[in-house]
C-alpha cells in the first residue's frame, strides 16, 4: 500500500511541477504584453489608449491568478464530495472527491491488495498527502484556465493596437 500511494503522490507532483512551469511562462508573457502596452498609453488616439489600458488590465488579471495558483497550497476550493461508481484513483479530479479513509479503503478495493490489510499511520499520512497535493494540481490547473484566457484578451487587445497603429501611418 505505502509503495502505491508514494507512486501516486510522485506522479501527483511532478503534475504539480508542471502546472508551475506553466504558470511561470504566463507570468513572463503576461508581464512582457504589459510593458509593451505602456508604450501607447501616451497616444493622442483615445481608441488606441483605451485599447493599452484594457491590455494592460488583462494582462494584470492574468498576473494575478497566475501568482495565486503558485501560493495554491495555502489556498482551498469548495467542492462537492459526490463520489462517482468508478473513479479514477490516480487522476487528481477524482483524487479530490475522497477523504483520507475513503481513498485508501478505494485504493483496497480497486487494487490487489489483501482484503485483511489494515491501515497503519504511515498509510494514512500518504493518503493525506496525496489527497493535499491533488487538491493544489486541481486549484492550479484551473487557475491556469483563468489566467490564459485573461493573457488572450490581452493579446487581442494588443493586436487592435497594432493594427490601428499601422493604419494610421
Amino acid at each position: 500500500m505505502k509503495q502505491t500511494l508514494k507512486y501516486i503522490y510522485e506522479k501527483l507532483f511532478e503534475q504539480q511541477k508542471f502546472a508551475e512551469n506553466k504558470h511561470s511562462i504566463l507570468i513572463t508573457l503576461a508581464t512582457a504584453i504589459a510593458v509593451f502596452s505602456v508604450a501607447y498609453l501616451e497616444n493622442v488616439n483615445t481608441l488606441i489608449t483605451l485599447l493599452s489600458a484594457c491590455s494592460i488590465l488583462f494582462s494584470l488579471l492574468s498576473l494575478s491568478f497566475s501568482f495565486i495558483a503558485l501560493f495554491a497550497k495555502k489556498s482551498t476550493l469548495k467542492k462537492s464530495k459526490k463520489i462517482i461508481e468508478y473513479s479514477n484513483l490516480m487522476f487528481y479530479k477524482d483524487i479530490v472527491k475522497f477523504d483520507e479513509n475513503e481513498y485508501l479503503k478505494a485504493l483496497k478495493n480497486n487494487y490487489p491488495f489483501p482484503k485483511n490489510y489494515t491501515f497503519d499511520n504511515m498509510d494514512k499520512d500518504l493518503s493525506r498527502q496525496v489527497i493535499a497535493t491533488a487538491k493544489s494540481v486541481e486549484i492550479k490547473f484551473q487557475f491556469f484556465n483563468f489566467a490564459l484566457t485573461f493573457l488572450f484578451a490581452s493579446i487581442i487587445c494588443e493586436v487592435f493596437v497594432i493594427l490601428l497603429m499601422s493604419y494610421k501611418i
